[in-house]
């Protein structure tokens, strides 16, 4: 299932359809091809809702990021079960942004939160370290890993906790510093496996697949459908991305204007009307 471009309702809305069509034709896996630098929180989130709460309860969801997935795209990414990225793609750096003006203070911490709180349950629903995922969102957030002396593996903790660890169970002396607290977090596929985020780095669809065979013990039946949007959906978010929508706000005033100041010409008006009608449809 493509996951392409500007992540938006439009989005959110296509990739319901085409998983509950794959769903319904008895896909036991579902790998989203993740192609994008973000998009909207709230359509992220709705998309990572769905990720979690719904369609992974069914089947197994797999994020194979292609080029980047940034922002939204990394949200959407660590809802899926797995991660597996194309060799020199990169993950990561979801800091909230607000379009034409700053956050500070109140409210920056307070989109922080809410996005961060999305990354938690991710990691929580499907095992990724969590003070990493924590780090692709504030820039606050300074990272240790630490080795197990008991498990002989490797945690990651906020800076912040780590005089609550037990020194008789992990390895503090030999800490090591992962993420600056001045640095928001974007990884490279290769890092993104060594440190838990991504399960493999591979060099094609085939890989996934062999990967997840291996892992799993499974076997594929013949290649995997690819699932496209399609061109109504396409169109939709088209229409609705924030250049379409800006010429059109700007011709439905223009139209207006000079329908008012010219009555009786008809096509201005009929202009203005149908880019309102759009704009609002």
């Amino acid at each position: 299932i493509t996951c392409h471009d500007m992540i938006d309702d439009g989005l959110l809305e296509s990739i319901k359809r085409r998983s509950e069509l794959a769903r319904k034709a008895g896909a036991e896996y579902l790998i989203f091809e993740i192609e994008t630098y973000g998009g909207l929180v709230k359509s992220a989130d709705d998309i990572a809702k769905y990720l979690i709460l719904e369609l992974g309860k069914n089947v197994r969801t797999v994020a194979y990021v292609t080029t980047e997935a940034i922002s939204a795209g990394a949200m959407i990414s660590v809802s899926c079960q797995d991660i597996v990225m194309l060799e020199n793609t990169t993950i990561g750096d979801c800091a909230p942004i607000a379009l034409g003006g700053k956050l500070e203070g109140v409210e920056r911490e307070k989109t922080e939160s809410f996005v961060r709180g999305t990354f938690d349950r991710a990691a929580e629903a499907n095992g990724y370290p969590r003070a990493m995922l924590r780090a692709m969102v504030s820039m606050q957030i300074e990272v240790y890993r630490v080795k197990n002396i008991k498990t002989e593996e490797y945690e990651f903790f906020e800076s912040v906790r780590l005089e609550e660890i037990d020194p008789n169970e992990y390895d503090l002396g030999n800490k090591e510093l992962i993420v600056e607290d001045d640095k928001l977090l974007t990884l490279t596929a290769s890092d993104a496996v060594e440190y838990g985020i991504a399960r493999a780095k591979v060099d094609g669809l085939d890989g996934v697949l062999d990967f997840l065979a291996e892992r799993d013990g499974v076997t594929f039946a013949g290649e995997p459908a690819v699932l496209q949007p399609s061109w109504s959906e396409q169109m939709v978010r088209w229409l609705n991305s924030p250049a379409v929508m800006a010429v059109l706000v700007m011709l439905a005033m223009l139209g207006a204007y000079i329908e008012l100041s010219s009555p009786g010409v008809g096509l201005p008006g009929l202009v203005a009307l149908v880019c309102v009608v759009t704009i609002v449809g």
